[in-house]
């Protein structure tokens, strides 16, 4: 079992990492896989966030998860999709993609 990261809402207030958001990426999910998906149900948007040069930062190389929520989808599918896809990568030489 790998930890890929960690998903939750910030339900009408836009998608980024709030400063505790920060914290709990920084100290609990610090392996430069790991990742955190952010998901406005209110906005229906989402966004994905990366460990790049040390710093965690936004990316869009996550095409499908850097979008609009499509009608009937889950926080849970979302995470498991991106879990999915980590997993894949983690087996190629360089596990983030870089725009």
């Amino acid at each position: 079992l790998h930890i890929v990261g960690w998903y939750h809402s910030h339900p009408g207030y836009g998608i980024f990492l709030s400063a505790d958001d920060l914290f709990m990426h920084r100290n609990f999910f610090a392996a430069a896989h790991q990742v955190a998906l952010v998901v406005d149900p209110v906005q229906s948007e989402r966004g994905m966030f990366v460990w790049r040069d040390g710093e965690v930062e936004p990316t869009s190389a996550w095409g499908p998860f850097n979008s609009k929520v499509a009608p009937g989808e889950t926080v849970r599918g979302l995470a498991e999709a991106a879990a999915a896809k980590i997993s894949a990568d983690a087996t190629r030489p360089s596990p983030l993609v870089r725009p």
